[in-house]
């Protein structure tokens, strides 16, 4: 596993190139990378995407601040999407397709379910920095029931961003989950399974991150700050 805090001069230039913009007084910073797994880079947005999403899965609608969010929690969201890097990647060499619409219209509408109406689902997706639909002028925008056709019409980075994270699961339970009825604490082997598969990847993969900011993954796995 090659964890570095990655400076102007190690890897792919994206950190350098970044850290010129955000120096130069003519710049304003719009985002940041935190993170580079192999040749995926993770931002500060999607880290901000990845923990609000499960401050809202966890029902903690009204916690959904993008200018607090806490630094533990975020640090949550960037090992899940290091994760999801390192088993994307795998999946996309084992030639596995990726999530189907249907399932990703299913995950949009678990994640809306969570909101009072469309009205309120739509502000969330436009807080955390996604762009979503214009709603027509004679919708309900406090009415809640969804518009038929909506989940498929929703924010195309929010399914992009769903269908990775389904596609991420969907891999685990084909080839790294143990098979069913073949342990007598199925959650603890699949915890087990897929931490010793995460790891395995993690060693043959470069990951990065600025200086001062990295991660040990294999504490991380383990709930270890």
């Amino acid at each position: 596993m090659t964890l570095s805090n990655a400076g102007a001069n190690t890897g792919p230039v994206f950190l350098a190139a970044l850290l010129a913009l955000i120096t130069d007084p003519g710049w304003v910073e719009v985002d940041r990378a935190v993170a580079e797994v192999g040749d995926q880079v993770i931002t500060a947005s999607e880290v901000r995407v990845e923990a609000a999403i499960q401050l809202v899965r966890a029902g903690r609608v009204d916690a959904v601040r993008m200018s607090s969010l806490s630094a533990e929690l975020e640090r949550a969201a960037l090992v899940s999407l290091v994760v999801r890097s390192l088993l994307l990647a795998e999946a996309r060499r084992l030639n596995l397709r990726p999530a189907s619409e249907a399932l990703v219209d299913d995950a949009v509408a678990r994640l809306a379910s969570h909101f009072a109406n469309q009205g309120d689902f739509v502000r969330f997706v436009e807080r955390i920095g996604l762009s979503a639909p214009p709603q027509p002028e004679d919708s309900d925008d406090a009415s809640p029931a969804f518009a038929p056709g909506w989940a498929a019409a929703v924010s195309p980075a929010l399914r992009v961003f769903l269908r990775a994270e389904l596609s991420a699961e969907r891999f685990v339970e084909l080839r790294v989950i143990p098979q069913r009825g073949s342990s007598k604490d199925p959650k603890a082997s699949a915890k087990a399974a897929l931490r010793a598969f995460v790891l395995r990847l993690a060693d043959r993969t470069a990951i990065r991150f600025p200086p001062g900011r990295g991660v040990d993954l294999a504490k991380a796995l383990d709930g270890e700050p």
